[in-house]
């Protein structure tokens, strides 16, 4: 036992207990019933159930009565860490992870774009597309890409992006993205991405919102993604200018 634990409740180090076993991965969605947690750790239902109350507001499970107890967090299986130096896609970041990548939903449709609804394509025919996107098939990223409407099969490009980057099949029909800008920031998961990302309403979120252009300098795609909280470390590199 580490030394500190001498100066916590019992229930807070069943709790500690039970959560380093969840990012360990020994459990997986949901917990055992609280009798059978109670043999586990060696402990009164009482203090089992004291310890899943703490860890529910943490956030790292949530109690149903009647039913098992949810898992809101990602063990080791799922830890995506991309890099915002590079230009690439969600697909091979998940790849480069160590991870199967696959989607779980699409909506796939075509829109008019105004000053209120896309402005960037104000007054254009354009393309809305909607995925969750998994890694091992745990949801991982929530993405809404837009994009002008150049006459594309729509049956044909669903048919590509569910198991292909949508960058890859854009540079397939002429369009080369040759950079992008990004805004980064935190959010409160609104009913459609706790929805998607199978998380709690109002958990944070990180929003990363993209602007990308083409050699020419014009908008070609903006996307607004969302990331798993408990998924996803991004990596950042910054350069020192020279000094002289």
């Amino acid at each position: 036992m580490d030394t500190s634990d001498e100066l916590k409740p019992l229930y807070r180090i069943i709790s500690d207990k039970i959560n380093h076993d969840i990012r360990e991965g020994k459990y997986s969605d949901h917990l055992p019933p609280q009798n059978e947690l109670a043999t586990i750790y060696e402990v009164g239902r009482s203090t089992i159930r004291e310890s899943l109350r703490h860890l529910e507001e943490q956030g790292i499970i949530q109690v149903r009565h009647g039913a098992s107890t949810k898992i809101l967090v990602s063990g080791p299986a799922c830890k995506l860490k991309p890099g915002l130096e590079s230009f690439i896609g969600v697909s091979k970041v998940i790849e480069d992870s160590g991870f199967v990548p696959s989607t779980s939903y699409m909506n796939l449709r075509r829109t008019h774009a105004s000053k209120l609804f896309f402005p960037d394509f104000s007054g254009m025919s354009v393309i809305v597309l909607e995925r969750v996107r998994t890694a091992d098939g745990k949801p991982v990223v929530f993405s809404i890409d837009v994009f002008k409407d150049e006459g594309l099969a729509i049956d044909e490009l669903e048919t590509y992006l569910k198991n292909g980057s949508l960058l890859e099949y854009l540079k397939g029909k002429g369009l080369l993205i040759s950079f992008a800008e990004t805004t980064v920031r935190a959010m409160a998961a609104d009913q459609t991405v706790s929805q998607r990302l199978d998380i709690r309403l109002g958990e944070p979120v990180l929003l990363l919102e993209e602007v990308c252009y083409d050699s020419n300098g014009n908008i070609a795609i903006t996307s607004n993604d969302y990331y798993h909280p408990q998924s996803v470390n991004f990596r950042v590199i910054r350069r020192a200018e020279n000094m002289k």
